[in-house]
This record gives C-alpha cells, sequence and structure tokens, in this order.
C-alpha cells in the first residue's frame, strides 16, 4: 500500500476504505428496508433504453425549474449576478449520467463510493466547482426526478400494472440513492447546510 504524501501516518486511505464499506453496508440495509428485490432490479433494468433516451431532456427540465426560482438559482450564479453557464452544463452532463448509472449499476461497494463522492460535492466538501447545496434541494430534486421518470415511463407502452410496478422499483431505487446522500450530509458536521 502506498501512503498518501499528505497523510504522515497512513491513516486516510484506511478511513476511507472503512467509510466506503460503511456506505456499502447503509446502501445494502436501506435496500432491504424499502424491498427493492431481484423483481425491481430487473425491472429497472428493463427501462434502460427509454430512461437513457429521455436523461438529457430529464436533466434540461430540472436544471430549468431550480433555475426559475431564486434560492436554488443561487448555486449557479457567478459573483456578476450571471448564471454560469459553463457550471449548469457540466451539471446537466452529471445529473444525465448519474441517471443512466442508477439503471446499469449493481448496489454493491463501488456504487456507494461513487454515491458518496456525488453527495460529498453537494456538501461543498468534494473536488469541482459549485456551491453547498442544501439537504433539503436534495430532497426536493429527488422528488422532482420521480415526477420526471413517471412521465417518462407513462409514456414508455407499458400497461397501467407493469407502469405501477416500474414506477414502484424506480421510486424504490431512488430512495436507496437518497438515503446514501443524506447519510454524507449527515457526517458532514458543520460543513453541510440541511435546511
Amino acid at each position: 500500500m502506498t501512503v498518501p504524501a499528505w497523510t504522515p501516518d497512513g491513516q486516510a486511505e484506511l478511513r476511507a476504505r472503512r467509510r466506503t464499506q460503511a456506505f456499502a453496508t447503509q446502501l445494502a440495509a436501506t435496500r432491504a428496508l424499502v424491498g427493492f428485490g431481484e423483481r425491481d432490479e430487473h425491472l429497472v433494468a428493463a427501462t434502460r433504453d427509454v430512461v437513457a433516451a429521455a436523461a438529457g431532456d430529464v436533466a434540461e427540465q430540472f436544471y430549468a425549474h431550480l433555475l426559475a426560482h431564486r434560492e436554488t438559482a443561487s448555486a449557479f450564479t457567478q459573483a456578476d449576478g450571471r448564471i454560469d453557464r459553463e457550471l449548469v452544463a457540466a451539471r446537466h452532463d452529471s445529473l444525465r449520467a448519474w441517471l443512466v448509472n442508477a439503471v446499469e449499476a449493481p448496489l454493491d461497494e463501488r456504487l456507494a463510493a461513487q454515491l458518496a463522492g456525488i453527495a460529498r460535492v453537494h456538501t461543498g466538501r468534494g473536488t469541482g466547482k459549485g456551491a453547498r447545496v442544501k439537504a433539503r434541494y436534495m430532497v426536493a430534486a429527488m422528488s422532482f426526478l420521480q415526477t420526471s421518470l413517471i412521465a417518462v415511463l407513462g409514456v414508455s407502452g407499458l400497461d397501467a400494472d407493469a407502469l405501477l410496478e416500474t414506477v414502484s422499483a424506480w421510486n424504490k431505487l431512488l430512495m436507496i440513492h437518497l438515503d446514501l446522500f443524506l447519510a454524507v450530509y449527515g457526517g458532514a458536521g458543520g460543513t453541510a447546510h440541511w435546511y
């Protein structure tokens, strides 16, 4: 094991590994708690093409919605008051990629690490450009995305029973993701803003 130069005792890497394992354990526990089973996995996986095709439009609608509200638009506003279009475009691409990844990625330690990284960025502790995002906006964002996915799946040709079952599977999956995001917020101490 190579010890990072910035950690004289080499403990940072070990702590990071333990955090990732803890997040993976939480992910598995939340999966069981919300009842996301193999059938749900198959239902979500079956929507891959539909969701991938609509992910860009969903992201576009999402960021248009955020920019239409002063309190959320401020996260994308430069010092001179103009919207940082480069930041919005980068976040748009990230959201689109996350939606597609949600379909494809198994609920495992690797995904737990990815989701924790996404949450760290939103708490202001990660790398990259952007303002801290309050946890309540993460909850509101997930609600917006659930509604958007219902609209996408609603025109996908599924019959009413299959649509209900598929939407239910997606809602469970999104709650698993949200739970892990909020776990990172909860562990952020004074750096995260819940409300």
